[in-house]
């Protein structure tokens, strides 16, 4: 989590993010239930991996929820890094971004993909469980996403 939070840190704030009205509370209904609705998602998101993973033996159900715990964060960074503005029209605004990103796919990859594996108590996954494994921790990514740009066109 140190790269992306690193990422995040280094984004340049949104237009009136921090123009709150005296005696308001600065965490907004809707930056809450955004981060409830992502925790629950992503929290959801590694249940499944692992009871996917379970029908392959305990190790294997561990290194999925394992994985999907990385990937769903590290996808999900993309979307929290604007509360109300889509990833989409702003991908490439902080190239830190994608070099933190790297960096934290990488760690990942060499800890499951090498002799480590067996440090950690990791199993080898096919590439079905890979698969599986990307497309779920990209739900809580997409479903934020989905959000926002819903909100933007309802208040247009």
């Amino acid at each position: 989590d140190l790269f992306p939070v690193i990422m995040l840190g280094m984004e340049p704030p949104e237009e009136k993010i921090l123009q709150v009205a005296e005696g308001k509370n600065i965490f907004s209904k809707r930056l809450v239930t955004g981060i409830a609705t992502g925790g629950a998602l992503m929290t959801v998101v590694w249940l499944i991996c692992y009871a996917i993973g379970a029908t392959n033996g305990s190790e294997t159900a561990t290194t999925m929820a394992f994985c999907a715990v990385i990937l769903s964060q590290l996808f999900y960074s993309f979307s929290a890094r604007r509360e109300t503005e889509s990833v989409i029209y702003s991908l490439i605004s902080n190239k830190t971004a994608f070099f933190a990103i790297g960096i934290s796919v990488a760690t990942l990859l060499l800890i499951t993909l090498s002799p480590l594996c067996t440090l950690f108590s990791l199993a080898p996954l096919t590439f079905g469980n890979w698969a599986t494994v990307i497309l779920l921790s990209l739900i809580p990514f997409i479903v934020s996403e989905g959000l926002k740009i819903f909100k933007q066109f309802k208040k247009a």
